[in-house]
Order: C-alpha cells, then sequence, then structure tokens
C-alpha cells in the first residue's frame, strides 16, 4: 500500500512538471510569434523603438533595423530638428556601422550587431564613409579639425549614444542616451 502512494504521489508530481514544461514552452512559443509579427508590421522608426521597448531582449535584431530605418527617414525627409554636428562630415570611405570605445587614447571599433562590419584600414577617416552608423561605448573624444568633440553614453548596447553621417549635413543624431561636450564645452543632453 506505501509503495502505490508513493507512485500515485511520484505520478502526480510528474504530471505537475510536465504541465509546466508544456505551459512554458507554449507562452515562449507565442512570445516569440509575437514578436515575429510586431517585428514584420514595424514599419516607421517611432513602430520600431516601441517595439525595442516591449521586446528589450530582441535589441540585438531590432537596434539594426531601427538605425536603417532612421537613416532612410533622415534621407527622405530631411533631419527635421534632430542634433547635427555640421563640422564632423562624410570622408572617403566605407559605409559601415558599428561601435566606438575608448581605451587611454586609443579608440576600439566593436562588433556588436550582425550588420556591423569592420573593415581594416590604414588611417580612421576611411570609417567616416557617408551614410557610417557610430554608437558609443561609455565615454569618447574625437579630435575633429581643430577641436575635441566627447561623446558619453549610457552602456547599455541597445540605447548607445549613435550617429549617422550624412552627405551634406553631417553627423546626425539618430539614437541613444548620452552627452555630447562640444569642442567649445557646451553640453548637449540627448534621448533623454
Amino acid at each position: 500500500m506505501k509503495k502505490y502512494k508513493y507512485l500515485l504521489k511520484l505520478v502526480r508530481v510528474l504530471g505537475i512538471i510536465a504541465v509546466y514544461f508544456l505551459v512554458t514552452l507554449s507562452v515562449t512559443a507565442a512570445v516569440e510569434n509575437n514578436f515575429d509579427d510586431d517585428f514584420g508590421k514595424a514599419v516607421t522608426s517611432q513602430q520600431s523603438e516601441l517595439l525595442l521597448k516591449k521586446y528589450p531582449d530582441k535589441g540585438k535584431e531590432i537596434v539594426p533595423k531601427l538605425e536603417s530605418k532612421i537613416s532612410s527617414e533622415i534621407s527622405n525627409k530631411g533631419f527635421g530638428n534632430r542634433f547635427v554636428i555640421k563640422e564632423i562630415m562624410p570622408q572617403s570611405g566605407s559605409t559601415v556601422s558599428m561601435t566606438i570605445g575608448q581605451q587611454g587614447e586609443d579608440l576600439i571599433f566593436l562588433s556588436e550587431f550582425s550588420s556591423d562590419v569592420i573593415p581594416m584600414v590604414n588611417n580612421l577617416s576611411s570609417l567616416f564613409g557617408d551614410y557610417c552608423i557610430h554608437r558609443f561605448a561609455g565615454r569618447v573624444q574625437l579630435n575633429v579639425g581643430d577641436g575635441i568633440y566627447t561623446f558619453i553614453s549610457e552602456e547599455n548596447k541597445i540605447n548607445r549614444l549613435t550617429f549617422v553621417l550624412m552627405p551634406a549635413i553631417g553627423y546626425v543624431y539618430l539614437r541613444g542616451k548620452g552627452k555630447i561636450i562640444l569642442k567649445d564645452g557646451k553640453e548637449i543632453n540627448l534621448g533623454y
């Protein structure tokens, strides 16, 4: 009789565990399906930003699409009231996207998303071509012309301070949170 009661309890426990795993798997599948549907429906940059808030764990998939959408919107509609550094203009070079960090005096180029490309180059200007997207990790100083621009970004990689180099416009703020210290010392907060 004791064996029977023990086996009955064991079967109940195993049944509860099995139901738990089935529910977990179906919920996970539903969330994945919802994300795929929402991701496919996100046409504008605002919809993609909302998607990023709804699915922060999907940043690796959403951020490159979002950056591309914002860049296209700027190309098609203009930069509007977005912050622009007109002194930082595109150079001859490839169109790449990357994250820029700094250790000491050295700039570090990181590939954080599948769309990121960091070519082997002999000079820095080749990383500043038309439509290049630059995300900043931490505090980064860029020496441009006769001054230094300091970019201070949040460490969260899905909300890094991000700029795009637009021909005939300059270095246009795309998205993310952080602060810029201009060469004249003026501080600009973005994304807050």
